[in-house]
Formats: C-alpha cells, sequence, structure tokens
C-alpha cells in the first residue's frame, strides 16, 4: 500500500495574507518617548497632527518625521516586507517608499471605521496599550471586540471566513495589502491605546499581476 495516498494535506492558496513580527523593545522605548516628549511641544505636536487626512475618530494620529523613523523603525519595517514579499511571490523587492509612518493615539469611546489605505502594503502595530478594555454585555469572550483590529475580505463561505479579528500586544506588529478593508473598535477606560501604522509602495513589477505572463 503506497503511504502517500494515507497523508492528508490542508492547503490555503486563496486570500489577502499577513506578515506578523516583533517590533524591538529599543524601538518602542523611542517611539514612546518621542510622542511622550512632543506633548510638550504643542507647535510641532500640532504640525504633525495627520487627523484630518485619515478616517479614525480619535484622539490624535501624528505623522512620524523621517529622522525619527529612521531610528529604528523603518529598518526593522523594511526587513519584515523584504521577507514578506520573497516568501508570498517569490521575488526580491529591490523597491520600497514608505508614503507616510503615523502613530494613532486612542483613548476610550474613539475607534476607527472600515476603511482601507493607499500604496500597496500597509501595516499596524502596538507601542502602549491599556490595563484593560473595558466591560462587554455579552459573557462570552468570543463577542468581547473591545480595542481590537479586525480585517474584512469578501463574504462568509463554506470553510472560508471574511473576516481576521486581531488583539494588539504591544511590539506586535502585522502587515497586509493596503486594499484590504478593516477597523479599530472602540474601548472603555481612561487609558491611552497607541499604535503605529504605515503605507508604502513597492516594485509596480512585483505589486501589478495583471501584467504577469500566464
Amino acid at each position: 500500500m503506497n503511504k502517500e495516498q494515507d497523508k492528508i494535506y490542508v492547503h490555503r492558496p486563496f486570500g489577502p495574507v499577513f506578515c506578523e513580527f516583533s517590533i524591538s523593545e529599543k524601538t518602542i522605548i523611542n517611539l514612546n518617548k518621542w510622542i511622550d516628549d512632543l506633548s510638550e511641544n504643542s507647535d510641532l505636536r500640532k504640525k504633525l497632527n495627520h487627523g484630518k487626512n485619515l478616517a479614525g475618530q480619535v484622539t490624535e494620529e501624528i505623522l512620524v518625521p523621517e529622522e525619527i523613523g529612521k531610528q529604528g523603525i523603518v529598518t526593522e519595517i523594511s526587513k519584515a516586507i523584504q521577507t514578506y514579499i520573497l516568501n508570498t511571490t517569490g521575488k526580491n523587492m529591490k523597491k520600497l517608499e514608505f508614503m507616510s509612518i503615523w502613530i494613532v493615539r486612542q483613548y476610550g469611546g474613539e475607534y476607527n471605521p472600515i476603511h482601507y489605505h493607499g500604496g500597496h502594503l500597509s501595516g499596524a502595530g502596538w507601542l502602549k496599550l491599556p490595563s484593560g478594555w473595558g466591560a462587554t454585555k455579552q459573557e462570552d469572550k468570543q463577542y468581547n471586540f473591545n480595542g481590537k483590529i479586525q480585517f474584512i475580505h469578501g463574504s462568509r463561505m463554506f470553510n472560508c471566513k471574511s473576516e481576521f479579528t486581531i488583539e494588539p500586544k504591544v511590539g506586535r506588529m502585522f502587515i497586509f495589502p493596503a486594499y484590504l478593508m478593516h477597523t479599530v473598535y472602540p474601548f472603555y477606560g481612561d487609558e491611552e491605546r497607541r499604535s503605529i501604522a504605515f503605507n508604502a509602495r513597492i516594485d509596480e513589477e512585483v505589486y501589478n499581476v495583471y501584467s504577469a505572463k500566464v
């Protein structure tokens, strides 16, 4: 008997692919210190506030200047993107352009509605989290979405979910296609939920699958 016939394989060839990696502790400390120090500089804080250009109903969305990004976070994201592209396309990325990197300061009752980003790739990670997300009216914790980020793609079908919900953890970061719809749910409490996000472009010949030869 051919033992190969006894093996069962599960393949998931369809749907957007995520990349998860960890932000270094040093970078988290540096970015948090920069934000905390920025709170004392009202003029620069106002200048860097990117909220009017974004969908979020949150306290602040602050652009990270190039000189701050180059101190760590840009290098870490770049390395993760390169690995992500190679593993999902089999191609070596030659171009990477960060369109913007920003930090979101979110407090109790604030939220980000369903939206998508510009460019080719986007990312979301967490720098600081409240000690709790607040109570839920449902006893089943499965339905407590407070403070979580949820991605939506297509519609629910057999063996194919239409959403992917992630619980934030400090240092955890995800990269995903910029077209992917997502939302951030509100939470309850007085502490801050601080996250970092980005939009980026890569080689057009790598991203544009419609020009591929078949």
